[in-house]
């Protein structure tokens, strides 16, 4: 072995951690300070008295606090019981005891499926337009009305010129072949028998 070979293997001996033999009692210290620290934070839990934080309300604006009770519940889900977990402690009321208040509690209850659910109705109850189905309600009537509108023009257009209207037909199908949209409803020129059922 060479000076410099035997000089790094020195010095990399040297600046290596040292290890402690069990039988030298340093590893059982570091053990019992890790113990002891961990029965501290066991009393503490104990013996703390948690309380409920305004502050939550910001965070979570469904979370409502009863100091009757001392309990706090989640309002979205009461309000929609038929979509909510009724098991859920956010649903009957938590406060002392385990599911006592913690904002974990608060973080895995906004994160479950069945408020998820109940949120988005709520939301969808506070704007009843952006509900899935009066969308499509909306933009269905939106486009009945506006080929309505066109064939009321076409049918105004053929009595306005005193033409028979016989030709109210052969003018919606002009119209549909320069591409304007007229549905296939209300394009017979024969009334319909039945005024209650139309097509």
């Amino acid at each position: 072995m060479s000076l410099s070979q035997s000089t790094l293997t020195s010095f990399l001996k040297r600046s290596a951690p040292e290890t402690h033999d069990a039988d030298d009692g340093t590893s059982n210290v570091v053990h019992s300070k890790k113990k002891k620290s961990e029965d501290n934070k066991k009393k503490y839990e104990t013996k703390r008295i948690r309380k409920f934080q305004p502050v939550w309300q910001k965070e979570f604006d469904w979370v409502v606090y009863q100091e009757e009770t001392n309990k706090m519940y989640c309002s979205t889900c009461r309000k929609h019981a038929e979509l909510a977990d009724k098991s859920s402690p956010m649903y009957i009321g938590c406060g002392d005891g385990i599911q006592g208040f913690r904002r974990e509690t608060l973080t895995a209850h906004s994160k479950s499926r069945r408020h998820v659910v109940c949120h988005t109705r709520w939301l969808n109850d506070q704007k009843p337009e952006n509900r899935p189905l009066q969308k499509i309600v909306s933009r269905i009537s939106q486009e009945s009305q506006a080929r309505l509108e066109k064939l009321f023009n076409t049918a105004h257009y053929i009595a306005k010129k005193n033409l028979a209207f016989q030709k109210y037909a052969s003018l919606c199908d002009l119209q549909a072949k320069n591409q304007v949209d007229l549905g296939p409803n209300y394009r017979n020129p024969n009334p319909n028998p039945n005024p209650l059922f139309l097509p």
